[in-house]
């Protein structure tokens, strides 16, 4: 797994690196201070994830997120900040980062996003998740739970697959997949794939 470290402090970067040296399923593909030098690499560095700090002078992370949304193809972001808010995290899962942890995360939750942001998935660190779900909570449900199947294919999105992979796992079509999708987003008050997957570890669906 090939990563990018954007981080505004050599320090920083120096001790995450320090903190992946001696794992052998991750290599550090190369560093930038910020956003534009970032954009710069990514024509030329083959990334897997690119780890992205969120307050960076020029160029905030979330600037760098709403930047590689107009890229054709671009690695998979997992932001790794030293700031929680709530509205910072919404925001950022919005422009499409695949995953939130903070800095003062251990090695081994650190190694476990980068793999799971890696390999298609999404990943909140546990004590983020709440403010992702806020809103469910904002609305007392009246509505009927997640079915079996809903369940099922809320797991699969966690899990990084796309709706054609769902559909040939379920025995479904696309349609009936993006049609249940929404059905899902509705049942949890929330908009976005990222935002469904923070709800259902809220509501202990992958348990």
């Amino acid at each position: 797994m090939r990563v990018l470290i954007v981080d505004d402090h050599t320090l920083v970067r120096d001790g995450i690196k320090w903190m992946l040296v001696n794992e052998p399923s991750i290599e550090v593909a190369g560093e930038a201070s910020d956003g534009g030098q970032l954009l710069a690499m990514l024509d030329d560095v083959a990334v897997d994830v690119v780890l992205l700090d969120i307050r960076m002078p020029t160029m905030s992370g979330l600037e760098v997120l709403s930047a590689l949304k107009d890229r054709e193809a671009s690695p998979p972001v997992l932001v790794l900040s030293m700031y929680d808010d709530s509205a910072l995290v919404r925001q950022a899962i919005v422009l499409g980062a695949a995953g939130y942890i903070k800095k003062s995360a251990d090695r081994d939750e650190l190694i476990k996003a980068i793999h799971t942001v890696g390999g298609g998935g999404h990943y909140l660190q546990g004590e983020l998740t709440a403010p992702l779900v806020a809103r469910v909570d904002d609305h007392p449900s009246s509505q009927r739970p997640l079915s079996s199947e809903e369940r099922e294919i809320l797991r699969l999105v966690a899990a990084g697959l796309g709706n054609r992979e769902i559909a040939s796992r379920m025995g479904h079509t696309e349609v009936a997949v993006r049609a249940a999708l929404q059905m899902i987003f509705k049942q949890l008050g929330v908009h976005s794939r990222s935002e469904a997957v923070a709800a259902g570890l809220r509501l202990g669906v992958f348990d």
